[in-house]
């Protein structure tokens, strides 16, 4: 059984595509449901996030943006909040736990897309470890 995780953020633009694609980089579709969300999508993702998670050689989530509303009606392993603004919001999606990880922007170069992939990449690999600890890898 895969672990459902889903990540949410303000827009659904930036920080939670990234964490849900690079979980599906580092973990794979068989070991992990990823999906993300925010509380007032935006149209598309955020050019800059899908060129810097091509320069990683990251596959972008599929779709576009969807708001909560679009993935609460499914319970989750894991639910991760990604900006300060959404944890009150993100206590209507059930969850088996729930964490808060702070990854705001900091710039609109490219400097600052590479810093978020990077930081959100060492946080989604040390939670693939405590969760293979946990319960031991899933095929």
């Amino acid at each position: 059984m895969r672990t459902r995780v889903l990540f949410l953020c303000t827009d659904n633009a930036v920080q939670s595509p990234a964490a849900e694609a690079i979980l599906r980089a580092v973990a794979g579709d068989l070991r992990f449901e990823a999906l993300s969300a925010g509380v007032t999508p935006e149209g598309a993702f955020d050019r800059r996030l899908l060129a810097s998670l091509q320069a990683h050689g990251i596959a972008p989530p599929p779709g576009a943006p969807k708001g909560i509303e679009a993935v609460t009606g499914k319970a989750y392993d894991h639910v991760v909040t990604l900006s300060d603004d959404v944890q009150e919001r993100a206590a209507s999606v059930p969850a088996a736990e729930r964490m808060h990880w702070s990854f705001a922007l900091d710039g609109a170069d490219d400097l600052a897309y590479r810093r978020l992939i990077v930081g959100l990449r060492r946080r989604i690999e040390l939670f693939v470890t405590v969760i293979d600890k946990a319960h031991g890898p899933t095929p």
